[in-house]
């Protein structure tokens, strides 16, 4: 019946609240459980109770009139996806007419007996108050159906027991309090989840956008490589004069592609293999490498893999130009079933792979393998000495999964919901286990042996404070579950053994009602699915009371045993309900963050491009400069070691990354590239002194500073390695300064920091090799 009812969807939430508006949400959804099972229960409730058959008709129309009013909420509710106040009025209207008219729809033994159909219905809309109204207006609408029901008693005219009635009466605003309390409850556990999923998103946003930093800052840097340092390579090993126009080209293409990257463009667009191939002829011509393609038929392809196959046809020809030796290549490319495989072949010199090279974490690795493996492709490179070399693209097309959100937003919201209602229901129990109290103090003279009941009503309350006090979010283990079923049910049957057949449906069975609360608290805090059983214990005993009442009290009992089941079958439907409303809210939150996240990681990228590219104006954009507009000329031995030293200091620029590296070591290897530039050298320069003391790393640098500004123009190797307890600063560099004088200009700078021990030797051909040893 339950699940017949088409529940109303959640939409992506627009704002942060996405806690609270679930909340709303649950609200309509509990209502639409609630009152329209509830309508649907009506037709066996009023069958079984009965009543004059004189007002038959005005039975049915009562009941025809419950039925259609449960549809109506279904479609208010379903459509607004909210309870609206409203409606909640026109409901508290119906049910206190029927209060009104409970001469004509109840047997006269029966009017005033809070266990029918008619007294139950006005349960339901009390509920529905607490839930959807403000709380004075809750009260007022409590009152009417308080009033409601007494009217009826005076228009029927019936004899009633002032005990009955006011038991009956007090069981509305006691309801009330209980409906307001868990509402109150869930708002607040409603606006924890807001806090603790905004915090986790912005955790969230923060780490995506450092991840997309670094991402960019790993594609800048392999477009560095892939351009501008092949640019530079190929003009310092000599070009020839006739190709001094495809450089200038080439170099106007880099430094586009240099002033290009300080901006964010439109989202790239798809684009077919006829035209990455086509891209790659134009590659080629500018490298001077006769290419001859060939492809099959046409396929889309990704923007993602598009540019990642067009990146690493690049660095192949790249390869070609600087070590295969010949001018020719062959390009193929083949569209498969799924996919694609394009492979790149030159029948030049070959190589022998080796991973210590220093440039085979980016040529080869970097630029071509790990380039396909991002966008779920394979790069393959077969190379023999001699014969030339092959590389083969493959990517296959695989269904998308769909942008999930975070499992950790949908988990931090169900746990707050479920373990916020489990709560409240605790708490419900507690609160109707107290009202209980007085049902049993009210009938004390009723039962055989009243210390009984007061030992068994002592015995659940020691249960639900136990459950109170223990979190819920740690569960219960399933011995533990069962463990207090075994109790509950045990301390229930005695209840109802110790109470007259002819009370039992009465205030004096007050067990009944409550003990299906206690197994609903602790339903919610195991899954429920494993433990649903456990509730037949409630119509079971309610069937076995029905067989110890006298024919006429059958029906009510019927009646009764349908209130109480339906309740506590609605609560258990309001759990799966909120558990279910988790994960579409986390949904919803994640569809909300993944715009401004994109957006933050976008500005954020933005600024540290332009950051980066204000560092290269300083001294590599020049040189490119220089290429293309024809100043710097390829043919020239001077503009060569120009760009060779270029292109030196881009390789150091490139090997040390801040993101991977520790930062003293990045810091220095940066300040000395800078200081050898001032110099007109070259240097590489390779740190690792992490763990090297502060003070010890400051004079080392100025040590190679003070060493640096005896250099001649050239290339220098400058190694700094250390441990906590020793450090090694190597420097080998072109100098026309004697050696001793060197030695001295180096020990009076490290003479600042006591342990440190210098030595020098000439090495030929104009170069001096310096090293200074620090030991604590």
């Amino acid at each position: 019946m339950l699940t017949a009812l088409k529940l109303p969807q959640a939409e992506p939430m627009n704002d942060a609240r996405t806690g609270a508006r679930t909340l709303d949400l649950a609200i309509a959804r509990s209502a639409i459980v609630f009152r329209c099972s509830w309508c649907a229960l009506t037709v066996p409730a009023a069958i079984a109770v009965g009543g004059p058959e004189s007002t038959g008709v005005w039975r049915t129309a009562a009941v025809v009139a419950v039925v259609l009013w449960g549809w109506a909420v279904w479609c208010v509710c379903r459509r607004q996806r909210r309870l609206p106040a409203g409606l909640v009025h026109a409901d508290a209207l119906l049910f206190a007419l029927l209060l009104l008219a409970a001469d004509v729809l109840l047997p006269r033994s029966l009017i005033g007996d809070g266990g029918t159909w008619v007294c139950a219905s006005a349960s339901v809309t009390v509920f529905l108050a607490s839930w959807a109204l403000l709380p004075y207006v809750a009260v007022l609408v409590t009152m009417a159906e308080m009033a409601a029901y007494g009217g009826g008693l005076a228009l029927a005219n019936v004899p009633v027991q002032p005990g009955a009635v006011l038991a009956t009466v007090v069981v509305y605003p006691v309801q009330l309090v209980l409906g307001l309390l868990v509402v109150r409850l869930m708002r607040r556990i409603a606006r924890t989840a807001d806090d603790a999923l905004t915090r986790q998103a912005q955790a969230q946003q923060r780490h995506a956008v450092d991840a997309a930093q670094a991402k960019d800052a790993y594609e800048q840097r392999l477009l560095l490589h892939d351009t501008v340092l092949s640019t530079l390579t190929a003009v310092a090993r000599g070009i020839p004069s006739t190709r001094a126009a495809l450089v200038r080209q080439r170099a106007s293409q880099d430094l586009t592609r240099m002033e290009g990257a300080c901006a964010i463009g439109p989202a790239l667009a798809p684009r077919c293999v006829a035209d990455v191939v086509e891209g790659a002829v134009r590659e080629a011509t500018l490298r001077g490498i006769t290419l001859h393609a060939c492809a099959t038929r046409s396929l889309m392809l990704p923007p993602e893999t598009a540019q990642a196959v067009s990146a690493a046809l690049r660095e192949g020809l790249s390869n070609i130009e600087q070590h295969a030796g010949v001018n020719t290549a062959l390009l193929t490319a083949t569209v498969t079933a799924d996919g694609f495989v394009v492979g790149l072949q030159d029948f030049g010199s070959g190589f022998v792979s080796s991973a210590s090279s220093p440039e085979a974490g980016w040529g080869l690795r970097r630029s071509i393998q790990q380039r396909m493996i991002d966008v779920g492709g394979l790069a393959d490179v077969v190379s023999v000495p001699g014969a030339g070399t092959t590389v083969t693209l493959r990517w296959s097309a695989k269904p998308s999964e769909g942008g999930r959100p975070s499992d950790l937003y949908s988990t931090l919201l169900t746990s707050a919901y479920a373990t916020g209602f489990s709560s409240g229901l605790t708490r419900l129990a507690l609160y109707w286990h107290l009202f209980s109290g007085y049902l049993i103090l009210a009938s004390w003279h009723v039962y055989a042996h009243p210390e009984a009941e007061a030992a068994a009503w002592a015995a659940l309350l020691g249960i639900v404070i136990w459950l109170i006090r223990r979190p819920s979010e740690r569960g219960l283990s399933a011995r533990q579950a069962w463990t207090l079923v075994v109790v509950i049910v045990s301390v229930s049957v005695l209840a109802v053994l110790g109470c007259p057949g002819h009370a039992l449906i009465g205030k004096a069975n007050w067990v009944y009602g409550g003990s299906g609360w206690f197994l609903v608290a602790v339903l919610t805090r195991r899954p429920a699915h494993r433990m649903m059983p456990t509730l037949l214990i409630v119509p079971v005993s309610g069937l076995i009371a029905v067989c110890r009442t006298d024919a006429d009290g059958a029906g009510l009992m019927v009646s009764l045993m349908l209130v109480v089941v339906y309740f506590q079958l609605g609560a258990l439907a309001m759990d799966a309900v909120l558990r279910g409303l988790g994960a579409t809210a986390a949904t919803s939150f994640h569809h909300f963050q993944q715009p401004e996240t994109a957006h933050r990681a976008r500005d954020e990228v933005r600024r540290h491009r332009a950051l980066r590219y204000r560092e290269l104006e300083e001294w590599l954009v020049p040189v490119v400069q220089d290429l293309a507009d024809g100043s710097l000329h390829p043919g020239n031995q001077h503009d060569r070691t120009r760009a060779w030293a270029a292109a030196a200091a881009l390789r150091v620029h490139l090997r040390h990354d801040r993101a991977c590296e520790p930062t003293a070591g990045t810091d220095i290897s940066t300040a000395l590239s800078s200081c050898a530039r001032r110099h007109g050298v070259a240097a590489e320069v390779r740190a690792d002194v992490d763990e090297v003391p502060a003070i010890v790393l400051t004079v080392l640098s100025k040590t190679a500073a003070r060493v640096l500004a005896h250099a001649q123009p050239g290339d220098a190797e400058i190694v700094l390695r250390g441990a906590a307890d020793e450090a090694i600063l190597t420097v080998c560099l072109p100098t026309t300064t004697p050696v001793g004088e060197l030695r001295r200009a180096a020990t009076a700078v490290a003479a600042a920091s006591p342990g440190i021990t210098t030595t020098a030797t000439a090495v030929g051909q104009g170069r001096v090799w310096l090293q200074a040893r620090w030991q604590q």
